[in-house]
C-alpha cells in the first residue's frame, strides 16, 4: 500500500480523536504497513499531521500534496490569527525532544546512567540537575526505560513538579494524576517521604497509573490512588495541591500532533470552564497550589490566574502571573503558576 494511503488512514483516525501511536498500531493490525519501514511511517505521519491544516482537500488529497512537498507546519487558521507565534511553534514541533530522569527507587543511578550512555547521547540540563536532555538517539527503545529504571519526562512537565517544590513529610493532593509521571517524580524528589493523594476520574487511566507506579517501585503505602471527580474531593486540606489540569493539549503537538486535528475554539472554551471549577476547589484545599496546563491558549493559563497572588518562578518564560514553555525552546507547550493566596 502506498504511503499516501497510510497517512490518510492515520489522519482519519486522528480526526476521530485517536492518538497517533494507536492510529499507527491499527494500521499495522490491518496490514497497511506491510513493506513499509515502521520508523519512516511514524516520522512521516508526525510531520504530515503538523502540515495538515496548511493543505486542502480530503485526507488522501492532503497526504498526496504533503508528499509532493507542499504545505507548511501549521496550527488551525483561527489559532494562528489569535496567537501569531503559533506559526513558529508549529515549525518547532516537528522536532521531538526527549528528556529523562533516573529512578532512585530502582537500582544504582550512576550504573543506570552509564548503561544508558552506551545506547544514546545525553547531557545534564542547565536548570534542573536531576534532568537530562537526549542529544542523540531514541530513549524509548533503551532497556533501562522499559524497565522503569529511568523515566522519560518532558522538561516542561518536570518543571511543573519543581514549581510544586515537594518536601518530605508534606501531604500533597494531585488533582488529575494520570498517567502518574508527576506523582512518581514527587516521590523521587522527596526520597519517598512525601504523602500523595492521587485522584483520577477515569478508572482505566487510574489502573494504568497504578501499573506505572509499581514498575517504578514507588512506595504505594505513601501514594493513595482514588477514583474521584476532583471538583468534589475526598480530601479537605493538604499542604500543597498540584492541579495539572485537563486541557486542550494544544501544547502537546511535539508529542502527539493528532491533537491539531481536533483543536477548536469550543474545545478550548470547554476546558477553560472545567479548569476554573477545579482551580476553585484547589485553592480551598491549600494556600499553595501549583497550576499547570499543556495548552498554548491564555484562556487555559494566564486568564485563569488573574487576581491571584503568585510566586515568581526562576525558570521558563515569564507570562502573566506564571511562566510558559514553548516548542521553540525545545519543550512541550506549558503554562505554570504557583498560587499562594486565593482571590480576595
Amino acid at each position: 500500500m502506498g504511503l499516501e494511503k497510510v497517512l490518510a488512514f492515520i489522519a482519519k483516525l486522528c480526526l476521530r480523536g485517536e492518538p497517533l501511536a494507536l492510529a499507527i498500531d491499527k494500521g499495522r493490525e490491518l496490514g497497511m504497513l506491510k513493506g513499509l519501514n515502521g520508523d519512516l511511517v511514524y516520522s512521516k505521519a508526525r510531520e504530515f499531521l503538523i502540515y495538515y491544516h496548511s493543505l486542502s482537500g480530503s485526507p488522501r488529497e492532503r497526504a498526496e500534496k504533503f508528499l509532493r512537498g507542499m504545505g507548511r507546519p501549521a496550527f488551525p487558521e483561527w489559532a494562528e490569527k489569535r496567537i501569531p507565534r503559533l506559526r513558529l511553534e508549529a515549525e518547532a514541533s516537528i522536532r521531538r525532544n526527549y528528556w529523562f530522569w533516573v529512578n532512585p527507587f530502582k537500582g544504582d543511578q550512576d550504573k543506570t546512567l552509564r548503561e544508558i550512555g552506551e545506547k544514546i547521547e545525553f547531557e545534564r540540563d542547565n536548570d534542573f540537575p536531576e534532568l537530562y536532555r537526549v542529544t542523540k538517539g531514541d530513549p524509548s527503545k533503551v532497556k533501562a526505560f522499559k524497565e522503569g529504571r529511568a523515566v522519560i519526562q518532558d522538561k516542561a512537565s518536570f518543571a511543573v513538579v519543581k514549581a510544586l517544590d515537594p518536601k518530605p513529610g508534606e501531604l500533597i493532593y494531585d488533582m488529575a494524576s494520570a498517567p502518574g509521571v508527576k506523582t512518581a517524580l514527587m516521590m523521587a524528589l522527596t526520597e519517598g517521604r512525601a504523602e500523595v493523594v492521587a485522584s483520577e476520574l477515569s478508572r482505566t487511566r487510574l489502573e494504568k497509573e497504578l501499573s506505572f507506579l509499581k514498575l517504578l517501585n514507588v512506595d504505594l503505602r505513601k501514594v493513595h490512588l482514588i477514583q474521584a471527580d476532583s471538583r468534589n474531593p475526598l480530601i479537605r486540606r493538604a499542604d500543597k495541591v498540584l492541579l495539572d489540569a485537563p486541557c486542550s493539549s494544544s501544547g502537546m503537538i511535539p508529542n502527539d500532533p493528532c491533537v491539531l486535528l481536533t483543536l477548536t475554539p469550543e474545545k478550548v472554551k470547554s476546558f477553560s470552564e472545567l479548569q476554573r471549577e477545579m482551580l476553585k476547589t484547589a485553592v480551598e484545599i491549600s494556600n499553595y497550589v501549583t497550576y499547570s496546563s499543556c495548552s498554548v491558549f491564555p484562556e487555559e493559563g494566564e486568564e485563569l490566574i488573574k487576581g491571584f497572588k503568585t510566586l515568581r518562578l526562576s525558570f521558563g518564560e515569564p507570562s502573566g502571573n506564571g511562566v510558559r514553555f514553548w516548542p521553540s525552546r525545545g519543550t512541550q507547550g506549558f503554562f505554570i503558576s504557583v498560587i499562594i493566596d486565593r482571590k480576595g
